[in-house]
């Protein structure tokens, strides 16, 4: 089930076919609820029409409908939308403000690159995203469609500076690896790239699956009847996925697990 999802997005997103398997209706629909909270579903319906003649694609007439439908009512989302350094943050204070100096310098600067902030933009979310637990899967494709469209003019030289001066340069690696490892990108395509990660792989299938309620990651703490505050085993396993990226970055991390430490006492019911 897992490579069907991986290679209709590879499709969808890349136009790279690779053969798919038969499925059950039911997990056509498992494959259908990824795609809606990963925020991939119009790549995930760009592949199934790529797929339409391959014998293999058995999904139900109905859940291409109910994907048609979902595309309806899904607002259409410019980059400024997901990408903006407004409401993009690094959770470490000095990383953060190394961040914000980039920003300000380069706008500021007469020969400023927009694609080279756009693709900074982009990592930036991502890693936020990876680092709380959230989906990044679009914003891993939006930086795979991004090199390929518009790599040639991006400063790379001025990418890594950036990135090593956000802290950011092993998380990069990290996303780096998972276009090579899951999505067929070579080493040529991604210049920011040091290393091939053999984690990559086994970090993005296990986060592909975290879209039931029981395993979101998510940061609360309630207030029970004897009037004393527990937290959830959900806001464990956030520490523990946050734990398992300290080495890509131990200042993001820490922070990452003091913000939302916070975060969810604050929310304490009373």
């Amino acid at each position: 089930m897992t490579n069907n999802f991986i290679n209709i997005l590879r499709y969808g997103a890349f136009d790279e076919g690779k053969s798919i398997s038969v499925l059950s209706a039911y997990k056509w629909g498992q494959l259908t609820l990824l795609a809606e909270h990963h925020n991939v579903l119009s790549y995930f319906a760009n592949g199934l029409e790529k797929y339409y003649f391959d014998e293999n694609l058995n999904i139900p007439q109905s859940e291409i409908d109910s994907i048609r439908h979902l595309l309806e009512e899904t607002p259409r989302q410019t980059f400024t939308d997901l990408y903006n350094f407004d409401k993009i943050h690094l959770h470490n204070k000095h990383y953060d403000r190394q961040l914000r100096n980039i920003v300000k310098k380069e706008y500021a600067d007469a020969e400023k690159s927009y694609p080279t902030m756009n693709i900074m933009s982009i990592i930036i979310q991502s890693v936020d995203q990876l680092l709380t637990g959230r989906s990044y899967l679009r914003g891993l494709i939006d930086l795979g469609v991004f090199l390929r469209k518009d790599g040639d003019k991006v400063d790379f030289v001025k990418l890594e500076n950036w990135l090593k001066q956000s802290g950011v340069s092993r998380m990069s690696n990290l996303l780096a690896s998972m276009l090579t490892s899951v999505f067929g990108f070579t080493d040529d395509e991604i210049p920011f790239a040091e290393s091939t990660d053999k984690r990559a792989f086994d970090i993005l299938e296990k986060d592909l699956h975290c879209h039931e309620t029981s395993k979101l990651k998510t940061w609360e703490y309630r207030t029970g009847r004897n009037g004393f505050s527990s937290g959830p085993s959900a806001a464990f396993r956030t520490i523990g996925h946050n734990l398992s990226l300290w080495r890509y970055a131990p200042g993001e991390v820490m922070s990452s697990i003091g913000r939302g430490i916070l975060k969810g006492l604050s929310e304490i019911e009373e």
